[in-house]
């Protein structure tokens, strides 16, 4: 179990606060409230909450490039003009089913945004089960439905070299895999990735990082989990001071902070009493308290394969990589020497502070923590 420190960033509650996205450029915090109706935009430096309210509960947001954001509401593909405060249609989904809504939704890397449906809850996780279907919004605007049968459609992440989609039906209680065809969205080959416990509580949102391992959010369990796809198995529980743990993303400056959201519909007094900050957003450093040996920090998103070869032939010995916008190495050498130039925050360590390996972060992988836009 973790021992990391969790704060609560934004304290307004949300009844079911969902879908965060890190802004590079504005250097905010999108996310939703499915049933409070509502879009909001975080800043950290200010605190200031802005928001736009939708017509039915929405699911998801992310960015258009072309500016403004694209939201799955109702059963609606929207656009949303975050200037004018409007928000137009742009398809409809499960014309056949008035008791559906969206929910998750996310953006591969060819612009394509993929989001699910469910139907009403009568209570929070219980409504009619197989309701929902996983649908496309591709670039041109055309909508592609990949599968139905869905009970709650839930988190979803691509791996970094784009040839698999993770997905989660929250009632399944587990982590798919499908393999991916960039090139044409097509979805095949469905298999478990991980099967949840009892006691870690209902799969719900999920974003990967950049060793390639995904973080889920477990709703009714308090946590998140860092579960490593090559092996199937859980490598990391990060808890909560919150049962409903919703969803999460990287970011900040540097990639190093992952925020959590959180839901406190359904709570009753007594609940909320213990619970006080639920609905709230969360934020935790990801590091890695290594017992003994040495700690470098490399800055943003360098991944292990790149840079393993450098610090091998620098310093000797076996390494290992953790991310989190920083990349930790254990080196059994001894301590690297501090090199010249700004020092990058550093994510809270146990122990002493380590000393740094200033090198840049290769673009093309920094994409796996920067939001891809629909178009």
């Amino acid at each position: 179990m973790s021992s990391i420190k969790v704060q609560c960033v934004v304290k307004e509650k949300n009844r079911i606060g969902e879908s965060p996205v890190w802004e590079e450029k504005e250097g905010t915090l999108l996310y939703v409230d499915v049933s409070g109706q509502k879009v909001c935009r975080w800043n950290p430096d200010t605190n200031h909450i802005q928001s736009i309210q939708t017509d039915a509960y929405v699911g998801s947001v992310v960015p258009r490039r072309s500016g403004g954001y694209v939201i799955g509401v109702g059963t609606r593909f929207a656009a949303v003009d975050w200037e004018t405060q409007t928000i137009k249609t742009i398809a409809h989904v499960d014309k056949d089913k008035s008791n559906n809504r969206f929910n998750d939704g996310k953006v591969d890397p060819a612009g394509r945004f993929f989001a699910g449906t469910m139907g009403m809850e009568v209570r929070p996780a219980e409504l009619e089960r197989g309701q929902g279907s996983l649908y496309t919004l591709n670039t041109d605007h055309s909508v592609r439905k990949h599968f139905d049968q869905v009970d709650i459609s839930n988190g979803l992440d691509w791996s970094l070299d784009h040839n698999t989609f993770y997905y989660i039906d929250s009632l399944s209680f587990s982590v798919d895999a499908f393999d991916y065809d960039l090139q044409t969205g097509s979805l095949s080959n469905r298999r478990v990735l991980y099967k949840l416990e009892k006691d870690e509580g209902i799969p719900d949102g999920m974003c990967i990082d950049t060793e390639g391992r995904l973080w889920v959010a477990c709703y009714n369990g308090g946590r998140v989990l860092r579960i490593d796809p090559a092996t199937g198995k859980r490598i990391e529980t990060v808890k909560l001071p919150v049962d409903k743990t919703t969803s999460l993303c990287f970011g900040g400056k540097d990639y190093s902070e992952l925020y959590v959201t959180s839901a406190c519909e359904g709570m009753d007094d007594a609940w909320t009493a213990r619970q006080p900050e639920a609905g709230g957003i969360f934020k935790f450093y990801c590091n890695n308290n290594l017992p003994g040996g040495h700690l470098a920090a490399v800055t943003s998103a360098s991944l292990h394969e790149q840079l393993a070869d450098l610090v091998l032939n620098a310093y000797g010995g076996p390494v290992r990589t953790w991310v989190g916008g920083f990349n930790f190495f254990k080196l059994t050498e001894p301590p690297l020497p501090l090199l010249e130039g700004p020092e990058p925050p550093l994510p809270l360590l146990e122990g002493p502070e380590p000393p740094l390996i200033l090198l840049e972060c290769p673009a093309d992988r920094k994409e796996c923590f920067t939001s891809h836009e629909h178009p």
